[in-house]
């Protein structure tokens, strides 16, 4: 159980980062959204750390791209506990 609730945590650790990253690049959701070809609800999730299945790599990539950071920036986002 507390490994899971450290894995939650992680999660919306990313999400924060997330969605300051995309204000950094002065984004709203709908236009963050909208040019990474992800639904609004989706990039929400995200920016919750609620995704049960996590980010894929496509969605990374285009993210990135998005609010102009690198993926490695992102990967070691992700992977921080």
């Amino acid at each position: 159980m507390e490994r899971e609730l450290d894995d939650y945590q992680a999660d919306i650790r990313f999400g924060e980062w997330l969605r300051c990253q995309r204000v950094r690049a002065g984004l709203s959701i709908e236009k963050a959204a909208e040019a990474s070809s992800l639904t609004i609800d989706r990039l929400k999730t995200l920016e919750m750390g609620l995704s049960e299945r996590g980010i894929t790599h496509p969605e990374s990539v285009r993210i990135c791209t998005v609010y102009q950071i690198s993926l490695n920036e992102m990967l070691e986002q992700a992977a921080k506990e």
